[in-house]
């Protein structure tokens, strides 16, 4: 995938060939890496079972910290800039866009998860952690 536009001004991909020329056609003028942003978690399983679990909470915690200030960092900005979410692991960018799309263009899940479908042709399976995170971000 090179680059999908998900509504207007706010791009998805995961395609690490992004060039400068790409981003000035598309007019992206911000990038959120979210491969180089959230590459110190999931470190948990090198722990012990019990420590395991404390780390998952916290990861958990910093992960729901970072959605929302992409979440507010996408909507402060996307009226004037395009925005582009780049991830190696594509189901981080759909559950940022899920999220800015229930909040912020007040739709609901089911009306969400439509919108990504009819952009992305892949299958992206939102993972029962990430579905549980988007429930506590938006309060479904």
């Amino acid at each position: 995938m090179v680059l999908i536009e998900i509504i207007p001004d706010l791009w998805i991909s995961n395609n690490k060939n992004i060039n400068n020329t790409m981003t000035h056609i598309y007019r992206i003028k911000h990038i959120i890496n979210t491969t180089k942003d959230l590459k110190s978690f999931n470190i948990h399983q090198k722990y012990n079972h019990d420590l395991r679990d404390r780390m998952i909470q916290y990861e958990n915690t910093k992960k729901t910290e970072y959605f929302k200030e992409c979440v507010n960092f996408i909507n402060t900005h996307i009226e004037k800039n395009g925005i582009l979410l780049y991830c190696q692991n594509l189901e981080i960018n759909i559950v940022i866009v899920i999220i800015y799309l229930i909040l912020h263009g007040k739709l609901n899940y089911e009306k969400t998860l439509n919108i990504i479908k009819s952009k992305v042709d892949e299958i992206i399976l939102v993972n029962d952690n990430y579905l549980k995170l988007i429930n506590i971000i938006c309060k479904i």
